[in-house]
């Protein structure tokens, strides 16, 4: 829910709601950072309000907050969405424009057959050094492609 995510990414003052306790947000633990935020289309529009506030100005309120902070902070965004969709409404305009200055499209794996075998060694040697199962590679199958 967007007044969870607004606490999560901003941060929440002691008091400002029954039993709440001081929590610091995403972007003053991302401080001198990066800060990666995946699915940005998600935010709310108020979120993505305030969000193009830190990108702007490098500053922010958290919430319950009177003190303004800055932000010192890099910030990543992803979306699974084309282009288009998100210039038709998903995403802010202004803060799109924010955004995008530096863009990197990638293309879904479907296009990208070639990349399976480095990324399944990959995970395949993350797993086995968490699990040490014995496990040291993987082939294809007959008949496969």
């Amino acid at each position: 829910p967007g007044d969870l995510l607004d606490a999560e990414l901003f941060g929440i003052e002691a008091g400002t709601a029954t039993g709440v306790e001081a929590r610091r947000g995403r972007l003053e633990q991302a401080q001198d950072g990066t800060l990666f935020l995946g699915e940005v289309t998600e935010l709310p529009m108020h979120l993505q309000s305030k969000l193009l506030r830190v990108v702007q100005e490098r500053e922010y309120y958290t919430v319950g907050g009177r003190k303004l902070r800055r932000a010192e902070v890099k910030i990543v965004t992803a979306t699974n969405h084309p282009i288009e969709r998100l210039q038709a409404g998903l995403l802010r305009l202004d803060l799109y424009f924010r955004l995008a200055q530096s863009t990197i499209a990638l293309p879904p794996l479907h296009q990208r057959r070639e990349d399976l075998a480095a990324l399944s060694q990959h995970f395949l040697t993350q797993l086995e050094a968490q699990f040490g199962r014995g496990v040291i590679g993987i082939s294809a199958s007959p008949g496969s492609s």
